[in-house]
């Protein structure tokens, strides 16, 4: 897997290019989720909650989770290895509301599908499992 790779040599720019172009493709796909989608900010929760963002972008029935780590630095404690997978983010998780929750989705990155749990109104993802082999996650309602 290629998004995988990137990972070990990320001061060589190439993962840059690689979610610049995947997401440039992903929005000639789907023009009107990111030209008209509804912007939905989500809140985290758990450990590593204030170490990552998440936001949805939903138009009639197409909706995107996106999730990004911030400030990786203090949340690696200058550990040389990158910011995914259990070991980094444990039982932190992004909270989805009813609207975006109830599907599968799959990471435009790297192929991987995840499935949201949902309670109720809300539903939640594991942010060590969208990021469990990639920095960013990309999520698209399948």
């Amino acid at each position: 897997d290629a998004s995988k790779s990137f990972l070990d040599n990320p001061e060589d720019g190439r993962l840059k290019m690689f979610l610049i172009w995947k997401t440039l493709c992903l929005r000639k796909d789907r023009p009107d989720l990111f030209q008209q989608g509804e912007y939905l900010p989500l809140l985290t929760k758990a450990a590593q909650s204030n170490q990552v963002i998440a936001f949805a972008r939903k138009f009639e029935n197409a909706s995107m989770i996106v999730i990004a780590p911030r400030l990786i630095a203090s949340l690696l404690h200058e550990r040389d290895f990158p910011p995914v997978g259990a070991e980094v983010w444990g039982d932190t998780q992004v909270v989805v509301p009813s609207c975006c929750g109830s599907a599968t989705y799959r990471n435009a990155l790297t192929g991987e599908t995840v499935n949201p749990s949902m309670n109720g109104e809300t539903g939640t993802i594991s942010i060590a499992e969208a990021l469990a082999n990639f920095t960013v996650a990309l999520l698209v309602r399948d």
